[in-house]
This record gives C-alpha cells, sequence and structure tokens, in this order.
C-alpha cells in the first residue's frame, strides 16, 4: 500500500469513526484528488475547513472566512473543539 492510500484509509476512518475536522491550509486539489467526493459529500463537507489564502498559513477568523458559507464560523468551529479537549483533560 502506497503511503498516499494509506493516508486517504486513515481520512476516511476519521470521518466516519470521529467527528474530526481537518485544515487544508495549502494544496486544496491534491486534497480534493486524495480524498475525492467524499470532501464534497452532504455528510461530510462541513468538516472540511480551508483558508483564504494558502501563502498566509495563519488560523484567524478572516483567514478561515469561506465565501461559499458565510454563515459558518469556521475558527469559532476550531476554538469550540479546542475548548472541548481542553475542557475533557
Amino acid at each position: 500500500m502506497g503511503t498516499q492510500d494509506f493516508t486517504k484509509e486513515i481520512i476516511i476512518h476519521l470521518l466516519e469513526e470521529t467527528h474530526a475536522l481537518f485544515l487544508v491550509m495549502r494544496a486544496k486539489e491534491q486534497w480534493e484528488k486524495l480524498i475525492g467526493q467524499e470532501m464534497h459529500s452532504d455528510k461530510y463537507k462541513d468538516r472540511f475547513l480551508y483558508n483564504r489564502n494558502p501563502r498566509c498559513q495563519k488560523l484567524s477568523q478572516r483567514n478561515l472566512m469561506d465565501e461559499n458559507a458565510p454563515n459558518q464560523d469556521q475558527f469559532q468551529m476550531i476554538l469550540d473543539v479546542l475548548e472541548d479537549k481542553k475542557s475533557i483533560d
């Protein structure tokens, strides 16, 4: 099994078995090619978060704004996950 196939299996497993979010900071097209239709399925599309500017890797509310989903606050989604993890520890 190649590295990319193994990576895809891990991501699909995480999509199916957890509520993990995926931050796609660069190479969105390569992610889409690797993961395929699952990235855009109604079931999983809200779990892939994209930055607006691939040259800027800063996690900020402005950089994580999705023009296709203006009502979805991706930055707040990340903060919520981090806060949940903090309360578990």
